[in-house]
């Protein structure tokens, strides 16, 4: 069933929010800039909206004249004016669209076409149960990744005052008293002036460090509530509630949509990032989601106020509660509060050991810390047990299922860290490596840039065999190097410190050839990620993920996989380190620089299945990484469908999103994970893949395939 088209009443609903934003908007301006410039603004208004309905000719030449005679700082304030105009008319907008999507679940109708609702209702109409979707979702993977953006110029703090004001305009109902209304007015008034008076655009370029900081403000207002909010929508549709709210079970669903993040770990031609900069990345990461972890526990222990003397306890409970150090003697009744006072205390001392700081908001004492988010975990899951058991599910329900579903998607290390560098700079290392250390090939002495590839793949293969290292403490390298090295050396650091889950792949830009994977391992090989291979060939490291940007390279990806997969040094590793998965990512802009936007989608299309061909072959999963904001846009999806899903494939996901403004104001407005970016996320895959799966009827594809280009 389509969106319903909006009635005459709900039209109106959008025109008054706009014509709200737009009085306050003018009111504010005029204020500040006079009102002079405010007519001048306001005579600019009306005449483009008189063309634009009218489309008289000579009313647009007298747009052009009016225009043309601004000074540079009238000028300025009409693009001002007429930007942030645009601005709350999308905050509009975007209030309308969820009052309609509002009225029409109150309404009682059919799911809406693209809602959750309506993806499961199809499944199961082809036989595809509930339980059916859970095991796929126990191997499925799909991230977000947040990628460097280096060149952004939209701040923040305009993306802050947008949600505040969208907040206001979501509240702003007719059930409004008139002194809530006045209070409502002023307080917009407030936000619309500030952003008035606020630079629309940096003036200095973000330092890592900065964006950094710029994403992480996001997760507390976002991402850390919006996303365990799906997959409490996701859990209530796939387990529901057999007999009645004290029989719910307090346990998480697989964590199959996680965040990802180049941030501080993409050094592709940035030269600011480097070995401090993903350190720093992973610490300023675990403070925040430990911080988080800290205040929920404190919560908790305010909430379960629970009597053992009105109700019992599991044995685990109970011995949870005895390990609490709590002298008070108000609490000695009270098991819940007891073993949440010890996880607080066990909670601190694991962000003191990881982060180096206090964060701890409230006195505790010496415990041991969490080894794993794990064991972090267990200890929640012990009290959601014994509340399961004790007719306290209902209480579960309210703040330790949300707990137990943040702590099984953010772990330690919040999102995961991506490397990413060019296979140039892999080059150049390399041959200084070779050269330094007097590496020799059949005998010869080896120049590795000067190499052809059958003989770079021959040296880098024996590399890999070597258990002798290649690098030298006693050797003055240049500073490209050192730095390559310091990075790879920090991220086994990091990888030992916040969890293996903090960093997983070193992504390779500009993969032309086979040797240009190879040369990640002897550089992970060298810097303490993999073992030697005579100490261990299938110790865990970072999974290789060729990027393949160009046509050219979309072309040759399929035989390089081939060749990849084929290694024995490589097999071995994607069974064992890599749990039978492969990444390849796919680059968008290269792509459509150089064959145009539909030549670029055929190439990406052609390069996928071919690709899946040879995963399926050698029976390893293919996980793909879409290098693009919007992998699916919604209002290309009937039309891009057959190119992107008609491929039978165990495919997971991972999208990289270098808008993250566009990410971040689809989520932080007014998120409703029905529709926008976020549906873009998951929707592609569960019916589509589940379809496959159980070997559903597909559509026939034959004529559009036959009409395109070979």
């Amino acid at each position: 069933m389509n969106q319903p088209a909006p009635s005459n009443t709900e039209h109106s609903a959008l025109r008054n929010d706009i014509r709200q934003l737009g009085r306050t908007l003018g009111a504010v301006i005029n204020a500040c800039e006079g009102k002079a410039v405010y007519d001048v603004i306001e005579k600019l208004r009306r005449a483009a909206v008189k063309f634009r309905r009218e489309g008289d000719v000579k009313e647009g030449k007298v747009l052009e004249r009016q225009i043309s005679r601004l000074g540079d700082d009238e000028a300025n304030s009409v693009a001002r004016a007429f930007s942030y105009f645009l601005h709350l008319s999308n905050i509009a907008e975007d209030r309308d669209q969820n009052r309609r999507q509002r009225q029409h679940e109150l309404a009682d109708q059919e799911p809406m076409r693209g809602s959750l609702q309506h993806a499961l209702g199809l499944l199961q109409a082809e036989g595809i149960t509930p339980r059916k979707v859970l095991r796929y979702l126990e191997q499925a993977c799909i991230v977000p990744v947040l990628t460097a953006h280096p060149t952004e110029v939209q701040r923040k703090s305009t993306l802050d005052l947008h949600r505040s004001i969208a907040h206001l305009v979501e509240h702003s109902g007719s059930t409004l008293t008139p002194s809530e209304r006045k209070q409502l007015e002023q307080q917009l008034t407030g936000l619309i002036v500030t952003l008035w008076q606020t630079r629309m655009l940096r003036r200095e370029k973000l330092t890592v460090l900065d964006e950094i900081d710029n994403a992480l403000s996001y997760y507390n207002s976002t991402f850390l509530t919006a996303i365990p909010r799906l997959y409490h929508d996701l859990a209530e549709q796939l387990r529901p509630v057999r007999g009645t709210v004290f029989d719910t079970k307090t346990r998480p669903l697989p964590a199959f949509l996680r965040m990802g993040s180049w941030i501080g770990g993409d050094r592709d031609g940035n030269p600011s990032v480097d070995a401090t900069t993903l350190e720093q990345a992973l610490l300023r990461q675990s403070r925040l989601v430990l911080r988080h972890y800290l205040e929920e526990i404190k919560a908790l222990g305010t909430e379960l106020s629970m009597s053992r003397s009105l109700g019992t306890t599991s044995p685990e409970l109970l011995a949870l509660s005895l390990a609490s150090q709590d002298a008070s003697a108000h609490r000695i009744d009270e098991p819940y509060r007891r073993a949440a006072i010890h996880i607080y205390a066990r909670m601190a001392a694991t962000a003191l050991k990881l982060t180096g700081q206090n964060l701890a908001v409230r006195p505790t004492y010496p415990a041991p810390a969490y080894q794993t988010p794990e064991d972090f975990q267990r200890d929640l899951q012990v009290v959601a047990d014994s509340l399961d058991l004790h007719q306290g599910s209902p209480i579960g329900q309210l703040r330790l299922a949300g707990l137990l579903q943040v702590v099984s998607i953010f772990g330690f290390h919040l999102a995961t860290v991506d490397l990413r560098q060019s296979s140039d700079v892999h080059e150049r290392v390399l041959t200084e490596l070779f050269s330094a250390a007097g590496a020799t090939l059949n005998g010869q002495a080896v120049d590795y840039q000067a190499l052809s590839e059958e003989d770079r793949i021959a040296l880098l293969r024996q590399e890999i065999h070597e258990v002798r290292p290649l690098v030298s403490p006693w050797i003055n390298y240049s500073d490209e190097t050192e730095k390559e090295l310091s990075i790879l050396r920090m991220a086994a650091a990091c990888r030992e410190k916040f969890g293996e889950a903090a960093i997983q792949q070193s992504v390779v830009s500009h993969t032309e050839t086979l040797s240009d994977l190879l040369e990640v391992l002897v550089l992970q090989q060298e810097t303490g990620l993999i073992s030697p291979a005579g100490d261990d060939a299938t110790s865990a490291g970072l999974m290789v993920v060729p990027l393949f940007e160009t046509i050219p390279d979309l072309e040759r990806g399929p035989e390089i996989m081939a060749k990849w997969l084929d290694m024995p040094e490589v097999s071995g590793r994607v069974r064992h380190a890599q749990q039978g998965i492969q990444e390849v990512m796919l680059g968008y802009s290269d792509s459509n620089k150089d064959g145009g936007y539909l030549t670029s989608n055929w190439a990406l299309y052609c390069a996928e299945r071919q690709m899946v061909e040879v995963f399926r072959k050698r029976k390893v999963r293919l996980r793909l990484f879409h290098g693009r904001a919007d992998p699916w846009p919604a209002a290309a999806a009937p039309a891009l469908t057959p190119f992107w899903l008609s491929h039978r494939a165990p495919l997971t996901a991972r999208y990289g999103s270098p808008n993250r403004a566009k990410l971040f104001k689809a989520s932080t407005k007014m998120p409703r994970w029905d529709d926008g970016t976020w549906k873009t996320l998951w929707q592609p895959h569960l019916r589509p893949v589940l379809r496959r799966q159980h070997h559903c009827p597909r559509p026939k594809m034959r004529t559009w395939r036959s009409l395109a280009p070979r």
